[in-house]
């Protein structure tokens, strides 16, 4: 006879008793545990059997537990999301930035000078400005475009530059 029988007789009959007429070989289980083993097993199982629900203690230990990890595991969501759009932001500006740079060099509008402005309807928070300045020598120049907005109440900036050869001497 298993363990599992003779706690399900056991429970059957309503002798708490029981087991402890079981014979001894009958039980050795499986694993050859002892027969003190089993019967602790046995006895642990039938006390918890008609336990349902969860006590007072347990319930608020578990709103204490999630009283002191809730309010951080939020703050963390809250800078990862915060940290999110800053890049997504950052990575707008540049790839602008890197699209103006394109058009200044292929146009050659780079050689008027300083010149500013913004990006239109599609991108209304986000501004540029041009930079042209002399590099180590009189036949290149570098052009730096500059890109700017607004995030949380501050200014943020990006900026490309690129060399530009002027062919002059």
């Amino acid at each position: 006879m298993s363990l599992r029988r003779c706690c399900r007789i056991s429970r059957r009959v309503g002798d708490p008793a029981y087991n402890a007429g079981c014979r001894p070989g009958a039980l050795t289980g499986r694993n050859g545990a002892g027969v003190l083993q089993q019967r602790l097993a046995c006895q642990t199982r039938r006390a918890g059997a008609g336990r349902r629900g969860f006590t007072l203690v347990e319930v608020l230990a578990t709103l204490v537990l999630l009283a002191v990890i809730l309010p951080v595991a939020m703050r963390g969501i809250a800078l990862d999301t915060r940290t999110a759009a800053d890049a997504r932001d950052r990575a707008e500006a540049a790839s602008l930035a890197e699209t103006k740079l394109s058009e200044l060099v292929s146009s050659g509008a780079w050689q008027s000078g300083e010149q500013s402005g913004d990006f239109g309807a599609d991108w209304p928070q986000y501004a540029w400005k041009v930079e042209v300045s002399d590099w180590e020598g009189s036949t290149l120049k570098l052009l730096s475009v500059g890109v700017e907005w607004t995030s949380r109440g501050q200014q943020r900036g990006a900026s490309v530059s690129t060399l530009v050869y002027t062919g002059e001497n």
